[in-house]
């Protein structure tokens, strides 16, 4: 059986009304939200969508689960982009950067599930933590 319902996907600045057919994979979404966003030299593999509220990572597994009528979602860089980042950032000389890395790293570590990029961001904290008078309590569920 095929739902359709309409949700609001923002990506950088843009912002469109999409029409989500819940029969399609998420890579197939995210290819069709970039044509209707005149995005066709993005990478598809490079993205991934998130819930625009929670930050909660859509996925195939967990798609019909979460996303409803009128939800709101954002088009952004996929865990292994993002993982990638992370590392350089904690690679940084600035402090600030790596600060505000470690800031965001709260968020995305208090994942519930198993996933080997939360996991491994997690890894690159606890390496580079050492080297910072910062005191932070990240709750991990691992």
């Amino acid at each position: 059986m095929r739902v359709k319902f309409h949700v609001t996907v923002v990506f950088k600045e843009q912002k469109i009304d999409y029409l989500i057919d819940q029969s399609l994979s998420i890579e197939t979404i995210i290819k069709n939200i970039c044509l209707e966003l005149n995005k066709s030299e993005i990478r598809i593999q490079d993205l991934s969508l998130r819930n625009f509220e929670t930050e909660e990572l859509i996925t195939d597994e967990n798609f019909r689960r979460k996303v409803k009528e009128g939800d709101h979602l954002k088009l952004v860089a996929s865990p292994a982009i993002e993982a990638a980042d992370t590392v350089r950032n904690m690679k940084s000389f600035d402090e600030g950067t790596v600060k505000r890395t470690i800031f965001m790293l709260q968020k995305y570590i208090k994942v519930r599930k198993k996933n080997k990029y939360h996991f491994f961001i997690y890894l690159v904290y606890l390496k580079y933590s050492k080297f910072f008078n910062w005191s932070y309590e990240i709750n991990v569920y691992i």
